[in-house]
């Protein structure tokens, strides 16, 4: 009898416990390739909940998936596959950039660095690091080290130099030319591959991304009013591009037609506004 009570005691504490999954989805880092495709990060963050009969709950478990996707101007999706899978915390990738066969992830807070080859998913650690941006032969990226400036280093992790000492120093861009980089320190400036000062643009724009080789001009996004921005380099002029919204990360395709926008959602816009579609796999 005291066994029967212990089971029954025992399967209404068991059997009152409710778990459950949760998902949620995120689209991460969405840059152009060199074939005028879309790659960007799905990451899907997985929580497995539960509430006991004692009015406890909490999270049991929590995995993060990451999948690499690619997408053209016409939205056809395609899923190369996973590269991440990690337990017990989120990762939060937010910086890809692509040249050749090879992409590189990384984000804004001091994280991995990783190169994948966009063929196989082939994966190579490339340290520690912010921002990272790779030049367009593939076989250097340049990368911020917290609080210890700006760094260029090889795709095979060798030669790992700094070329400026201001820890203020943020976001660089790798231009289409391979000559000069352009980064955000206090003001939008251009230098070259040496830390050499080429330009400086003054405030008031954000996050460069070089545009079509021939075109010699910086996409960015307007710091006040978020709209849009064209800087032509050597002409020293700007445009606003009226019809483009993009709170964070103007970037601007190889073939100089579309443009990869943020307002709250990451979007692919023609320049002349029109063929707007928000990417979602």
């Amino acid at each position: 009898m005291k066994r029967l009570i212990f089971l029954f005691l025992l399967f209404l504490i068991v059997g009152c416990e409710k778990t459950w999954w949760e998902e949620t989805r995120f689209i991460q880092a969405p840059n152009w390739a060199p074939d005028n495709k879309i790659l960007f990060l799905e990451e899907i963050w997985k929580t497995k909940h539960f509430k006991d009969w004692w009015g406890g709950a909490g999270i049991d478990e929590m995995v993060s998936e990451i999948y690499l996707w690619e997408v053209d101007t016409n939205q056809n999706y395609r899923k190369l596959g996973m590269v991440f899978k990690i337990e017990g915390r989120y990762v939060g990738f937010s910086y890809l950039s692509c040249a050749g066969d090879w992409i590189l992830i990384s984000g804004d807070t001091d994280t991995n660095i990783y190169a994948i080859k966009r063929s196989t998913l082939e994966k190579r650690y490339l340290g520690k690091g912010m921002y990272a941006d790779l030049s367009p032969d593939g076989k250097r990226f340049v990368y911020v080290k917290p609080k210890r400036g700006l760094w260029i280093k090889n795709i095979d992790g060798s030669n790992d130099h700094q070329i400026i000492s201001d820890s203020n120093a943020t976001h660089p861009a790798w231009s289409s030319d391979g000559g000069r980089i352009a980064l955000k320190k206090g003001s939008l400036i251009i230098i070259d591959t040496l830390g050499n000062l080429f330009k400086d643009f003054g405030g008031g724009t954000d996050y460069p991304d070089w545009g079509p080789v021939d075109s010699n001009a910086i996409s960015c996004s307007g710091v006040y009013d978020l709209k849009g921005k064209i800087i032509y380099v050597i002409q020293d002029t700007l445009i606003t591009l009226d019809n483009i919204t993009s709170g964070w990360g103007l970037k601007w395709s190889p073939s100089g037609s579309y443009f990869i926008a943020y307002d709250g959602k990451w979007y692919v816009i023609k320049r002349d506004g029109s063929k707007k579609f928000y990417i979602k796999p």
